[in-house]
């Protein structure tokens, strides 16, 4: 930061060009230990002795000796005994509608019923044999396991079973809900070592929730690998057997593994805790460092949202967040773009579940602080890509946020071309760039208005029900997810956020309606969730999900009109206007208008005099792409492993067409179609039908935009 740029004369810590910056990208400490892919709980050394040392130092702060540290830790394991898989010893026949294979469109898998032999050793006298042929969508595909159980929160449990495969092979296990949101139920164990040999593997937990649905599952398989499951065990309770050579005054208790994390139940607490402690001790050195010693004049933001706890970040300048819509999956690699799938689903239609991100990032945001979204994007090769901005601009004004940071230009130094790129280039991605005027007339210029501060959704948010929310979940965001449902779509209606109750001066509550929970919600509000159409209290953004698959988007202010979603044969009224869509490929538009110059707006509703800007995209596609649809419609994908192709220059673009009955306006309004450097290139017909004008948007003109000129 103190490197000065030899074009301007300044150090980079004083260059007004640099606008903010960032501690870590992407992470934190809580958030990698609870990510397989990272690997942290093997660490290699000396970094594992290091922090195994300062895991011993702080038990010893909190515990000062081994007689109370396992007082402590051998607390709850009373289970009254009942064996949960009755059938796990198994004979000759098993109960087929318990045990299961699950798998989607892409994934083979069988299992068979086999005799063991007496060199097999096992207390049953057959064995389940998976053999696994084909990897589905995502890598838990396929999934064998048992279900149904019924568990309530800090319920103890002891699994035993015994597992083999015809190679050496690692599998994940977990219990986790048979229902969405699909959430780990207490259990979730990766990377399970498995040999050519039976081996009894035992995993002690505590149910994380009050579930009459979760299942058994074991999953990430090995394509061509064969698997054999035996003699499987789930007793509630077990009890905890202290290890005799713990010793708290050798400083050899051990980092606790995943595998074992909720037994006992409270040295997971311990552990997120110290976790907590650790990352909060960077992060604020850190800001220290770089303001005291550095000197930089930027605001200073740690990581992002959900990645630490929200405590931790809150004590930095601003509060960043990072979200994406259908962001790519990859089965066997990282961002190998040669297999990978995304979501098929619209934002439009996913208001009240959790992939609704703008309310995932509402929920999240530190209320108090500045909040930036310097990541925001859905993928360029989906069909309704151009909704992203359009949707996250208005919200965003709406809900008060400080920035946001569409992702990405270019991820090269091929800065302009003729073909979509199958990320998120926008360089290249017509069907976005055409609505950045009205995405900016929303959010910058300030056509949609911020919320009323007056009632605010909020969750109170403490350290201590934090990390027993992390500990709970073993995901860094576990202390803030919003339930499926209403709450997922109040943030429509609302200011909504989180308030650190910790620091009473950063969002002070008194003269606050909190909304809390349901039970807070004005019946108003569940009035209009119940009948599927949200609209804001300042009357400019209207959710509307009421048509199965069908949704749309709707913004109505003075000087900025839009429309993102499914035509339905509907038409749809603005403020001084009417939009009736005509046919298109996917029954699906994005249109936006935006005044250029506003001015005080006629008192009669019509659209004032002035020039507008009006924006009409639907498919953009390569030329040759082909999309392929997987597991019954609900991914695509357009990798070659599945059959599918990106595609090559040019870029094929929809003509639509719209009608727009202008209100009152019959004889005051001119069209021009724009080419592609903004400039009239023909006229467009305005009729009269009695006092209203008429114009018509379509293909003929080969343009996504227009100049609408009132007078």
């Amino acid at each position: 930061m103190a490197h000065v740029n030899p074009y301007t004369g300044l150090a980079y810590k004083a260059e007004p060009a640099i606008s903010m910056l960032e501690l870590a990208n992407e992470n934190a400490l809580t958030y990698a230990w609870f990510t397989p892919r990272y690997r942290f709980p093997n660490l290699v050394e000396p970094y594992m002795s290091e922090f195994k040392k300062s895991w011993n130092e702080w038990l010893t702060d909190h515990y000062s000796s081994t007689k109370a540290l396992k007082e402590s830790w051998s607390k709850g394991f009373d289970g009254d005994g009942t064996e949960y898989i009755p059938d796990g010893i198994l004979k000759e026949n098993y109960p087929e509608d318990k045990w299961f294979v699950q798998l989607d469109g892409k994934a083979q898998a069988h299992v068979t019923l086999e005799r063991a032999t007496p060199k097999d050793k096992l207390k049953g006298t057959h064995y389940l044999h998976l053999t696994v042929e084909k990897r589905g969508n995502t890598p838990n595909m396929p999934q064998f396991g048992r279900g149904l159980f019924s568990v309530k929160s800090m319920q103890p449990f002891t699994l035993k079973l015994k597992m083999r495969a015809d190679k050496a092979t690692t599998v994940d296990i977990r219990l986790s809900q048979a229902h969405t949101p699909w959430q780990v139920a207490g259990l979730t164990v990766t990377g399970v070592q498995l040999t050519r040999s039976w081996q009894e593997y035992s995993f002690q937990f505590v149910a994380n929730m009050d579930d009459e649905g979760v299942r058994l599952i074991i999953c990430n398989f090995t394509p061509g690998t064969t698997y054999d499951f035996a003699d499987v065990s789930m007793i509630c309770g077990g009890g905890f057997s202290w290890p005799k050579d713990w010793k708290l005054e050798e400083e050899n208790i051990p980092i606790p593994t995943r595998a074992q994390w909720t037994m006992p139940p409270q040295r997971a607490l311990d552990f997120t805790e110290f976790l907590y402690e650790q990352e909060a001790r960077y992060f604020n050195q850190m800001y220290a460092h770089a303001k005291a010693n550095a000197q930089v004049k930027q605001p200073v933001a740690g990581t992002q949202l959900a990645w630490a706890l929200p405590q931790t970040l809150s004590r930095q300048d601003y509060i960043d967040c990072h979200s994406y819509f259908n962001h790519p999956i990859f089965p066997e690699t990282l961002k190998d773009y040669n297999n990978w799938h995304m979501g098929a689903n619209s934002l439009v239609n996913e208001v009240d579940n959790g992939n609704n991100k703008l309310s995932s990032v509402a929920r999240h945001r530190i209320l108090g602080k500045p909040l930036t979204i310097s990541e925001y994007d859905h993928p360029n090769l989906s069909y309704w890509a151009a909704e992203g901005n359009v949707m996250g601009s208005a919200m965003g004004a709406f809900q008060n946020w400080s920035g946001i940071i569409q992702f990405a230009w270019s991820h090269s130094d091929n800065f302009f071309r003729d073909v979509l790129d199958s990320r998120f280039d926008m360089c290249s991605a017509p069907q976005k760039l055409a609505h950045l005027p009205a995405c900016y007339a929303m959010f910058v210029r300030g056509d949609v208005q911020t919320a009323s501060a007056d009632t605010v959704m909020a969750r109170l948010a403490n350290i201590t029900d934090d990390i027993r929310g992390v500990a709970i979940t073993q995901n860094s965001s576990g202390g803030g997810r919003i339930p499926p449902g209403l709450m997922m779509a109040v943030p429509m209606m609302f200011r909504t956020g989180t308030v650190i109750t910790e620091n009473k001066d950063l969002y002070p509550l008194e003269g606050h309606t909190i909304i809390a929970g349901e039970k807070d919600v004005p019946q108003y509000v569940k009035n209009a969730y119940a009948a599927k159409e949200m609209t804001t209290p300042t009357g400019e953004i209207t959710w509307n999900w009421q048509i199965r698959n069908a949704g749309f988007f709707k913004v109505d202010t003075d000087y900025t009109k839009a429309f993102t979603g499914f035509v339905h044969g509907r038409s749809f009224d603005y403020k001084g206007l009417t939009l009736t869509p005509g046919e298109t490929l996917k029954d699906w538009l994005t249109l936006t208008l935006t005044c250029k110059t506003p001015g005080a707006l006629r008192q009669d509703g019509k659209l004032g005099k002035g020039s507008w800007l009006l924006a009409v995209t639907g498919q953009c596609v390569n030329t040759d792409e082909h999309i392929v649809e997987m597991s019954n419609g609900k991914y695509v994908s357009a990798a070659t492993n599945d059959g599918g192709s990106v595609g090559v220059a040019p870029i094929l673009c929809e003509g639509v067409p719209a009608q727009l009955r202008l209100k009152g306006l019959a004889g005051r309004v001119f069209c021009f179609a724009l080419d592609v450097d903004g400039l009239r290139k023909a006229q467009v017909p305005v009729t009269a039908d009695g006092a209203d004008a008429i114009l018509e948007t379509g293909p003929d003109y080969q343009t996504f935009w227009y100049e609408i000129v009132v007078r």
